[in-house]
């Protein structure tokens, strides 16, 4: 076989290596998008674009309501998208009688499946990307919940707090790409103290992330006891459907795009004993 070598170096010689490097890169992005579709349209066709396990099970979901990319939907026809999480949620809506508040709820996937499997009877999404909140309003219609899901644009710390005060307890799921530690200053943790909190927090995106991490979850030890969750992975290999693609193919499938190994922040209320 001829080595590509020779091409490679004609080609960095004529663009640049930058040049030549991204689209290198561009080129490995489409192939590996290419792999995913080739999966995702088997997965569509077979179980009629709705979810076919877990807890979410029956739910209709389609690549013409996501708001970013494919919106992941291999992994939530398979019931399998951010696995802990979606254990959290349904062991803990058990014991909390408020709604489900989602903030960046993209394209309304967690408050959609939880009002429509029955594990919470209202829920809101926040989401600041018009597009998100259209894919949520249409996936809440088509999927018989938009009486149950109500649709907010930025997170405002007074519209929250009105949602939670009649209820006292809720669930809130945060997943805002860095905005977090912004959001969580010592008066939202104070106004979300008797709530539980699954937060995804996103370090790498902002500056000196990592100390504000810090800085957020030493202000939230005055409330709540924090448990560190990080993301399992399901295997393709459980899923007779995947048998007749490549283990590229069904890795690729898989993969959440992360630019690091994800994580969540479980936060439970620390409950006072009067004496």
């Amino acid at each position: 076989m001829p080595s590509k070598i020779p091409g490679h170096i004609r080609q960095i010689r004529k663009h640049g290596l930058a040049a030549f490097l991204r689209q290198k890169r561009e080129k490995h992005k489409r192939k590996r998008a290419d792999k995913r579709k080739l999966v995702l349209d088997h997965l569509l066709r077979i179980h009629q674009e709705r979810i076919a396990y877990g807890p979410f099970k029956g739910m209709e979901v389609s690549p013409e309501r996501v708001s970013w990319g494919d919106g992941d939907l291999t992994t939530k026809i398979l019931g399998v998208y951010e696995k802990v999480v979606l254990e959290k949620i349904v062991a803990l809506s058990k014991d909390i009688n408020g709604p489900l508040i989602d903030v960046g709820a993209s394209d309304g996937y967690y408050v959609i499946g939880a009002t429509y499997s029955g594990l919470f009877q209202q829920a809101h999404a926040f989401e600041i990307n018009p597009k998100g909140q259209e894919a949520t309003r249409r996936n809440a219609d088509i999927n018989g919940v938009a009486d149950k899901v109500h649709i907010h644009g930025r997170a405002d710390r007074e519209e929250i707090k009105s949602l939670i005060t009649p209820h006292r307890d809720a669930l809130v799921l945060i997943d805002i790409e860095g905005a977090e530690f912004d959001l969580l200053d010592a008066d939202m943790l104070e106004t979300l103290r008797e709530c539980t909190l699954i937060i995804e927090s996103h370090p790498p995106k902002v500056e000196d992330g990592f100390e504000r991490e810090k800085e957020m979850l030493e202000m939230a030890s005055k409330h709540f006891e924090i448990e560190k969750l990080k993301g399992q992975f399901a295997s393709p290999n459980e899923f007779d459907e995947l048998d007749d693609f490549s283990d590229y193919e069904r890795l690729m499938a898989f993969s959440e795009n992360r630019g690091w190994a994800g994580y969540w922040f479980l936060m439970t209320p620390r409950r006072t004993i009067s004496s």
